[in-house]
């Protein structure tokens, strides 16, 4: 009963609040919020990082774990950790790890230079090593030629004298004797070849006929077979020691066994140089075959 009366009591000298009253404490203008300086003891506005009196750094950072706190304090209030000897070790160890670094890049530099001069010295090296196998190839080639010059002149001298010119006539001769033998040998069976197979071609008897076919069978093939015999160079080395031990002029000393195979395995076209060979062999004179144009096996 009583609260319902309260609620509906009009109090005399109350004032109703008007929603378009501006509020006391809006009219009342906002001072900012101050504080003191630890060092000068001014006071200055609590947002400040630095004293505008004394200019002093308000608030400094732990180092170790970031908190901000008064700078007015050494230690950090969370950690313990003191600000000053914290950043003297930070200090000193960076100054460590940068002299290390400085060490480290100057043994890097000496290396390198180290690296670079053994480089160097081993081009050098190699440089003078391929300067010298030039020089020493050049002059083997230099006594090579000069070596090679007096051997073609010795050559030279050897084609005049008469044991050379004896020789090499007689073999040169020899040679035309043997290839004319065989070429008549060829013509000879050839012929008769050729007779046989005329002879077979116009006969009209079977049997004579068959003869002659026969004939020329056994002829081509005897006539290859006997070419092969008559050129080989066993052949051709019988009929030139014969041929040559024939001549009252042949000297056993220069046209030996092993001459005249030479001469076989060679060719006329290289007479020349097997004379020469076998000329210094009989002399005892050095024998250079690179500078002979000799058939290799």
């Amino acid at each position: 009963m009583d609260n319902k009366v309260s609620e509906k009591a009009i109090w005399e000298g109350a004032i109703t609040p008007d929603s378009d009253t501006p509020s006391l404490a809006s009219q009342i203008p906002q001072q900012p919020q101050m504080m003191f300086c630890y060092k000068c003891n001014n006071v200055i506005p609590s947002n400040s990082k630095f004293c505008p009196c004394c200019n002093v750094v308000l608030f400094a950072t732990c180092p170790k774990c970031g908190v901000k706190y008064s700078s007015q304090y050494l230690i950090c209030n969370q950690c313990g950790t003191n600000r000053e000897e914290y950043i003297q070790v930070q200090r000193r160890e960076q100054a460590r790890k940068e002299a290390i670094e400085r060490e480290n890049r100057r043994q890097t530099e000496i290396l390198e230079r180290k690296r670079l001069e053994v480089e160097r010295r081993r081009k050098e090296a190699e440089a003078e090593k391929e300067r010298q196998e030039r020089l020493k190839k050049h002059e083997q080639e230099a006594s090579e030629r000069l070596q090679k010059e007096i051997y073609l002149k010795e050559n030279a001298e050897i084609k005049k004298t008469k044991e050379y010119q004896t020789t090499y006539s007689l073999l040169n001769d020899a040679f035309v004797t043997c290839d004319s033998k065989n070429k008549q040998i060829f013509l000879f069976i050839t012929f008769l070849c050729g007779v046989g197979y005329i002879w077979g071609f116009l006969n009209t008897n079977e049997e004579l006929e068959g003869l002659a076919n026969l004939y020329i069978l056994i002829g081509f093939p005897l006539l290859l077979i006997l070419c092969a015999i008559f050129g080989s160079n066993k052949k051709k080395e019988k009929f030139l020691l014969q041929y040559t031990y024939r001549n009252n002029c042949c000297d056993k000393d220069f046209i030996t066994n092993s001459f005249i195979k030479m001469v076989c395995y060679q060719g006329i076209e290289r007479l020349e140089d097997c004379c020469i060979i076998s000329y210094r062999e009989k002399h005892g004179l050095t024998i250079n075959y690179k500078w002979h144009n000799l058939r290799r096996d």
